[in-house]
């Protein structure tokens, strides 16, 4: 599937969507509708290491589906962004609450055409080994889950990431020579099932509570020539609580990915990004398997002003017989109250590494 066909697939999601909030079945349901919905259009000015800074627009959605005193308000963003390194993210992300609070949908669709930086396989690659590439990918992930007792949610999980057009000037690089899986356009569809318990209040900044998730799949890799299966498990698990004060919140979270069989380099599970293990590069370190953990203080400072301070430790690795849990992350940020009514924060992030790795975060939300 080419890069139009993608963009025209976004483009269709958000028309269907903005059809279903503004149409209303008759007059009597108009000012209904319109509480039921809050849109936040925004721009978007961030920075992260994978991107830089970054430029482009957001609509931020906060919406009730159904009866207010059953469902947990839903959220849902689409987004584009343009970066300082010549990348184009377009992409829908939502958590949508229905069925008196008995269905749950979460789900991601995006395409990016995305200049990077791969220092091969393995927790201890060398800063020497870096090599760039770009590449063009297309990404659905959506879970759709009943409860089935009291916040536990159980049901279908579905996932496929199409990489196309990647191409790599370092001569002698891995990638230019295509001596690892994923350097030709290839497809990777998973089926599974998807387990939560979820009762937090606020998803974008969660006070108290829980989250657990844990995804279990069966994938399909092809390309060319070449038809392979894999397995993917995966284990998220955060909890808040009030310390101190009734506005401070310390977070934790505990996060596991394990791939099993063969998958194209990619798709492998990587140390750092924006949401865990901050302050390293996406990718920097890839492998079969990931485990993390970290620890998050959030304290008001003044009216609309926080801070936070922030440590996690973690490693890539290829066998829980060669588990490694040898990178750091150390860092603090400040918040500002951007949304009121719904709570919601910007955030300014610095995080640092082992090995001279650091990172600087502007986003809306807290990191996990």
């Amino acid at each position: 599937m080419g890069k139009r066909k993608y963009v025209n697939f976004l483009i269709g999601l958000l028309f269907c969507g903005t059809v279903y909030a503004q149409t209303p079945t008759d007059s009597s349901q108009v000012n209904t509708s319109f509480k039921r919905w809050k849109v936040l259009p925004l721009p978007t000015i961030g920075y992260a290491p994978e991107t830089k800074g970054y430029l482009g627009a957001v609509a931020l959605f906060t919406l009730h589906l159904g009866d207010t005193s059953l469902n947990r308000r839903s959220t849902m963003d689409v987004e584009f962004n343009y970066t300082q390194n010549n990348q184009m993210i377009s992409d829908i992300n939502w958590e949508l609450n229905f069925g008196k609070g008995n269905w749950l949908t979460q789900g991601t669709v995006m395409y990016k055409k995305f200049p990077d930086l791969f220092w091969g396989i393995g927790n201890n690659t060398q800063e020497e080994e870096k090599e760039s590439f770009e590449s063009e990918i297309f990404t659905v992930d959506i879970q759709l889950q009943r409860k089935i007792y009291k916040s536990i949610y159980l049901g279908a999980y579905f996932s496929h990431v199409n990489e196309f057009n990647m191409t790599s000037n370092e001569e002698n690089g891995l990638i230019k020579n295509q001596e690892i899986l994923g350097t030709k356009d290839y497809q990777i569809t998973h089926w599974g099932m998807a387990l939560s318990s979820d009762n937090r209040k606020n998803i974008l900044n969660p006070q108290q509570g829980h989250f657990l998730q844990v995804i279990a799949a069966s994938g399909h890799y092809s390309e060319e020539n070449l038809q392979k299966s894999n397995v993917r498990l995966s284990l998220d698990f955060r909890k808040y609580l009030h310390l101190f004060h009734s506005k401070n919140v310390l977070a934790f979270q505990l996060n596991s990915i394990n791939n099993f069989g063969v998958n194209p380099f990619n798709t492998l599970a990587k140390i750092g990004s924006n949401s865990y293990m901050r302050g390293y590069y996406k990718g920097r370190y890839r492998d079969n398997y990931m485990l993390s953990v970290q620890a998050e203080y959030r304290f008001t400072i003044y009216k609309r002003w926080g801070a936070t301070l922030f440590a996690g430790q973690g490693d890539v690795f290829d066998d829980w017989n060669n588990v490694s849990f040898e990178k750091s992350s150390l860092g603090g940020g400040l918040r500002f109250l951007i949304d009121r009514e719904n709570n919601t924060n910007l955030r300014i992030d610095y995080a640092v590494g082992v090995d001279g790795n650091n990172g600087f975060y502007i986003g809306f939300g807290e990191a996990f």
